[in-house]
This record gives structure tokens, sequence and C-alpha cells, in this order.
């Protein structure tokens, strides 16, 4: 039996060897993006993620560009929010519906169904106590000088759903460049290759930084660290974050600067980053000192190789992504870059399978952002580039946090729609408090919007913010997943 389950274990080291060894041009069109041209702009990159660390790569030539994020990058912090009277209102709005006296009754909702102080800030929270999901950083690849010019050939950029992996190739001056990136879950890293089938090709310069509150160092292990301190918006200091950068060389030299990291004359280069912040709340790590975990986070994972690395990647991605299949046709626009693809399908050419590969990516979209004891994916899933995301990077709870997680039950991923429950259950006792000061009813209450603070309140204009159904409609995907797993001890504790 022992034998049996060494031979099965190596048998499954080989087929993921040969996986990602594969001929990029045979990838399959229900599982794969990819592009014959680097991203413009944050949209049009490729997103990875593993439920907490997440990273938007651009492949571009001259200038890489990765931008990071970490779950728990949030400004703002606890603040009390409710209207402790609003309820005493509730009457005389009542009174005046009846009497048909909609414009007196409106006044009064105005007047007492939001929030006090700011709410949101109108979709800008960044600098007020609701605060905002952020960017992490931007991690900057420059190459030259013997990379920066010469003729391309041959560009691909493509993200493989099957596996959580990015990859850019192409030929510059009979060169051939490739990188490979993902982020592992199991390692609690970001990873990327760099390689050339030239001795000595590689040379580039490395940076991370934000556009605020950060300061980037290097040190004697090769490493950049940024760290900084988010605005709790009531005037004190928030959440702290740490990220740390290791570069690994075969051949050629590193040299450092007071803020980056210069690599001349490398065959190859593995590129290792950890994040961690000192948020405390509902979900996730409970760290107390982001810089000392994203050493330890490092020196975990830099006793294995990256093939090892990756393998471990492979196998914990595909525990969900291979957990359903969809085989629909192919035709001849499925074989065309996604971008061209797209618009072959919009003037009519037929692409059943297209259809597949929107279903795959919305199944590797939920795998890359939310992750059982992690905050649940945000309105950004994880993916943000700026400090004021739009509309805070929130959870909105008329609809779209519960669209992010229509998938986990019925693509039997179950597991992941674990950090929404959390997080519903985190909104009991607050909610409770806002039931109280709103309506003087029992149970709890939770309106259009939410944060890892524990927001329940209106917003801060009754128009929107007074919808009262967020928490009715939260309370339904608690039902769905014991529709679906039938587990008893889930339904008592729910």
């Amino acid at each position: 039996m022992h034998h049996f389950s060494q031979a099965v274990q190596i048998l499954f080291i080989a087929s993921c060897l040969i996986l990602f060894s594969g001929d990029a041009d045979a990838a399959d069109p229900t599982t794969s993006l990819w592009f014959n041209q680097p991203a413009t702009g944050f949209h049009q990159s490729l997103p990875l993620g593993n439920g907490r660390i997440g990273a938007m790569v651009f492949g571009g030539i001259h200038e890489e560009r990765i931008v990071l994020n970490e779950s728990s990058v949030w400004s703002g912090s606890r603040q009390e929010a409710d209207r402790p009277e609003a309820h005493t209102a509730l009457p005389e709005i009542r009174r005046l519906l009846l009497a048909g006296d909609n414009v007196g009754a409106e006044k009064l909702v105005n007047a007492n169904f939001t929030c006090q102080d700011q709410g949101s800030g109108q979709g800008r929270g960044a600098k007020v106590p609701f605060g905002c999901y952020q960017v992490l950083g931007d991690l900057k690849l420059t190459f030259g000088p013997t990379n920066a010019t010469g003729q391309i050939d041959g560009y691909r950029r493509e993200l493989d759903l099957t596996r959580g992996l990015a990859r850019v190739a192409y030929t510059q001056d009979g060169v051939a460049f490739t990188r490979e990136h993902f982020v592992s879950a199991p390692d609690e890293v970001f990873v990327s290759r760099l390689a050339a089938d030239k001795a000595g090709a590689l040379s580039f310069t490395v940076t991370l930084d934000r556009p605020e509150r950060f300061v980037t160092l290097t040190n004697d292990a090769n490493e950049l660290l940024m760290t900084g301190t988010l605005d709790d918006g009531q005037g004190g200091q928030g959440v702290t974050y740490a990220a740390r950068l290791r570069v690994l060389i075969q051949g050629g030299s590193i040299r450092r600067a007071a803020d980056r990291l210069m690599v001349t004359g490398a065959d190859t280069a593995v590129l290792l980053l950890a994040a961690a912040t000192d948020y405390q709340g509902f979900a996730g790590r409970q760290i107390a000192d982001p810089i000392a975990a994203t050493t330890l986070d490092l020196d975990r994972a830099v006793t294995k190789p990256f093939n090892r690395l990756k393998i471990r990647q492979c196998t914990d991605h595909q525990t969900w992504f291979n957990r359903v299949d969809l085989d629909l046709p192919v035709t001849a626009n499925s074989d065309l870059p996604t971008g061209k693809r797209l618009i072959g399908f919009a003037k009519g050419a037929a692409d059943p399978a297209l259809a597949a590969l929107y279903f795959n990516y919305g199944r590797y979209l939920l795998i890359s952002s939310s992750r059982p004891g992690g905050l649940p994916a945000n309105l950004q899933g994880i993916w943000a580039e700026e400090i004021q995301t739009p509309w805070n990077g929130d959870w909105h709870l008329d609809i779209n946090i519960q669209m992010n997680y229509w998938p986990a039950e019925v693509c039997n991923l179950s597991e992941l729609h674990e950090p929404m429950l959390k997080l519903i259950a985190s909104m009991v006792e607050p909610g409770r408090k806002t039931a109280q000061a709103y309506y003087n009813a029992r149970g709890w209450v939770a309106h259009v919007i939410t944060n890892p603070w524990g927001f329940t309140s209106p917003g801060e204009r009754a128009s929107w913010g007074a919808t009262v159904s967020g928490s009715a409609w939260l309370c339904q995907h608690l039902w769905e997943h014991y529709a679906y797993t039938l587990d008893p001890d889930f339904l008592r504790w729910a």
C-alpha cells in the first residue's frame, strides 16, 4: 500500500511537470486567456491570487508592472455610526405615508435614517472612518540595457485558469525570454521566475512602491522591504502593512541602492514576495507583527526550489478548479487571441466554447479571491490599483457580494463560501444595535454597505442607504449553504 501511494505521488508530480512544460500554443480555449501584446491598462492585466495575496500581471516588454494586493489592506477603523433615537421618527413617518404625504415622510426619512458622520464618504472613504480597500503596491521590473531595445517576435501573454499561472514569452534579437508568475496558497507567497535561453541575458532593476504612506528599503539579503501605516479616518494610525521581496539569481550579480535592487547578467531569477498586515477582525491571519510575518513566510518558501513551489500551487489550485468541467464545442474563432476572439464573437462568429471560458473564468476568480479563513471577495475581488478604489472596494449588500458567491455552491466550491458566511456572522452583534436604534426591533439588521470594521448603519443618504433588505438577502446564503451541504453542525451555527 505504501509503494502504491508513492507511485501515485510520482505520477502526479510527473503530470504536473508535463503540464507546466507543455506547448503554450496548445492551450485549451475553454480555460486559457491569451494575448499577443502587453496590457495597456489595469483591466487588461492578468489576475492571480491565493485568496489573500493578489497580483495583476501587465506583461510589458521593457517594463513589467505587477500590481500587488493583500485582502486586509484597509484604511478606516471602527466607529459608532448609528443614530440611537432614529426609531422615534417611525410612527410619524408611517402616519404621513398613510395620509398620502409622501414628501413629508421623505423629509423625515432623510433626516433620521442615515448614519452619523460621513458614512462611506460618498464612495470615497479612504480618509474617513468607513475606510477603503487599497492597493498594496506596484512591483516593477525595468529591463536594460541589453533587454531594452531590439526586434520583438512571438509575443504571448497567457493566463492558464487550470493552474493559476500567468506566463509571458517573447523573442528579442534571437533570445527567448520567459516569465512565469503565480500566487501560492500553500506557501503564502507571490512567485515570479524570469529566464532566457542565452546565458547572462537577464538585466533588470526591481522597485516596490505605492502612491502614499510607504517606505521601501533594501537589505543585505537581497530584499526590498516596503512598510507603512494607513489612515484610520479619525486622526490616528490604522492598519500597518509590510511587503517583503527577495530576489534569487543564477549567474550574474545583484547590486543594492537605497530603494531598489539591480540584477545584471543573470541566467535566471526567482522573485518571492510575502505580504501581511496587523488587521485584527472577524477573519484573516490575525498577525501582530507583519514585518516578522513576511520574514517567516519567505524563509519557509525559499527552502523549496521553484518547481516544487509551482507543483504545490498546481496541486492546491486544481483541488478546487477540477471539481467541475464544462465541455462546449470549439470553432475556428476559439483559436484566436482572446481580444480578437471577443471581436469575432460580437460580429457573429460561432464560438460556444467562449461561454465555457466565461464560466471557468468566474470559478477561477472566486478560487483566487476567497479562501477559508480569509476575508471575503469584495467589489474588487482582491484586485485594485488605487488608494481610493471605486465605491471603496467594500461589500455592497444589495446584490454585489451575493453575485460574487453565486457560483460557490452550484460549482461545488462550498468551502469557498465560508468567508462570506463569516462576514454575515460578524454583523450580527453590531446589527443588533442598529436594529434597536433605527427600528426599536429585536434581531439584527444591515443595510447597503459594510466593511471589515462592522458597519451596519444606513448609508449617508437615505435614498439608497436606508435599504433594509441587505441582512435578509445575506441570510439566504446561509440557507443555500445548508441546502447544498446538509451539514447539521453548520445549521446549528447559523
